[in-house]
C-alpha cells in the first residue's frame, strides 16, 4: 500500500514533468520533428505524426495522474514514454552518436544524450510504478499539503539541478577541462 499523500506526490511531481515536456513538444512542434528526425529511429514519413503524438500523449498521462481511478493507466502510460526514451537514447548511444540533442531540455536548451539520461529515465519509470499500488484509506490532513508543496518544489529542484549539472558533464565530454 502507498500512502496518500505519498502517491499525490508523485503524481503532482510526474503531472510536472509531463506537463513540461508535453509543452515543450507542441510548442515546437517542428523544432520537435527535427530533433526526433536525427535520432534515425522512425521512417520520416512517420516522424511528421510523431511529434505531436508523443506531446499529445505526455499531455495524457498530465491529465490522467490527478484522478485516482485513472491515476494506474496515466502511469502507466507515463512508464511506457520513459522506455521509449530510454531506449531511443541506448540505441544512439551504442551506435556511437552522443552528439544528439535529448529533445527534453526546451525553453532553447540543447543537451547532448548521455547514459545519465537512461539512469533518470528509468527512475521516473520506478517511482511512477508506486502509483499501481493500492492506496492506504486514510483522509488527508492540512500538514499533508504542506509536505506535499515541499516535496513537489525539492523534487523540481533536484530535477533541475541534476540535469543541469550532468548536462554539462556531458556536453564537456571526457578529458576536457572546462576551460574556454
Amino acid at each position: 500500500m502507498i500512502d496518500p499523500a505519498l502517491a499525490l506526490l508523485i503524481s503532482s511531481c510526474a503531472m510536472l514533468l509531463f506537463g513540461a515536456a508535453a509543452a515543450h513538444k507542441l510548442r515546437a512542434v517542428g523544432e520537435f520533428a527535427q530533433t526526433l528526425a536525427q535520432y534515425r529511429l522512425l521512417p520520416a514519413a512517420f516522424i511528421r505524426i510523431a511529434g505531436p503524438a508523443l506531446g499529445l500523449m505526455e499531455f495524457a498521462v498530465c491529465l490522467g495522474l490527478p484522478w485516482p481511478a485513472l491515476r494506474p493507466v496515466g502511469a502507466a502510460a507515463g512508464v511506457v514514454l520513459l522506455l521509449m526514451y530510454s531506449a531511443a537514447i541506448t540505441i544512439n548511444l551504442a551506435r556511437g552518436r552522443r552528439d544528439l540533442d535529448c529533445g527534453c531540455g526546451g525553453f532553447g536548451r540543447r543537451t547532448r544524450i548521455g547514459s545519465w539520461m537512461v539512469v533518470r529515465n528509468l527512475s521516473l519509470a520506478c517511482m511512477l510504478c508506486f502509483l499501481k499500488l493500492p492506496e492506504a484509506s486514510r483522509s488527508l490532513e492540512s500538514a499533508d499539503a504542506v509536505t506535499i508543496a515541499g516535496g513537489v518544489i525539492a523534487a523540481s529542484f533536484l530535477y533541475l539541478s541534476c540535469d543541469v549539472l550532468l548536462g554539462q558533464v556531458t556536453t564537456r565530454g571526457p578529458g576536457s577541462t572546462g576551460r574556454s
